[in-house]
C-alpha cells in the first residue's frame, strides 16, 4: 500500500516566488529542457521580479496581481505580444505549482 503524501499547508501558505521559480527552473534541467530554454524562463521569471517581490509568497498572487502587473508591463512600454508571452510562462510556473501541490 502506498504511504500517503503529507502537504504541509504552512509551507504552501509561504512558498516565495523565488523558491518556486527556482524549483521550475531544477525540474526543466532534470527533465533536459534545453539551455535556451532554461535561460529564457530565467529571465521572464526575473522580469516578473521586477513587478513582484521574489520574497513575497505565491499564495497571494491572483487576478488582481496579474491584471497589475500587465498594466506595469505596459507602463513600461512593452507590447502586449511580449506581455502575453511573459504570462504564458507564468502560467506554465504555478501550474507546476499546483500539480506538486505546492499553490
Amino acid at each position: 500500500m502506498a504511504k500517503e503524501l503529507k502537504i504541509d499547508q504552512s509551507a504552501i501558505k509561504n512558498l516565495t516566488f523565488k523558491i518556486l521559480a527556482e524549483d521550475f527552473i531544477k525540474k526543466g534541467r532534470v527533465k533536459g529542457y534545453a539551455d535556451a530554454t532554461i535561460q529564457k524562463y530565467t529571465e521572464i521569471f526575473h522580469y516578473f521580479t521586477k513587478f513582484y517581490d521574489e520574497d513575497n509568497p505565491v499564495s497571494k498572487i491572483g487576478e488582481k496581481t496579474i491584471d497589475e502587473y500587465i498594466l506595469f508591463e505596459r507602463s513600461r512600454g512593452i507590447k502586449d505580444s511580449t506581455i502575453n508571452i511573459r504570462l504564458a510562462s507564468l502560467n506554465t510556473l504555478f501550474r507546476f505549482g499546483y500539480a506538486r501541490g505546492q499553490m
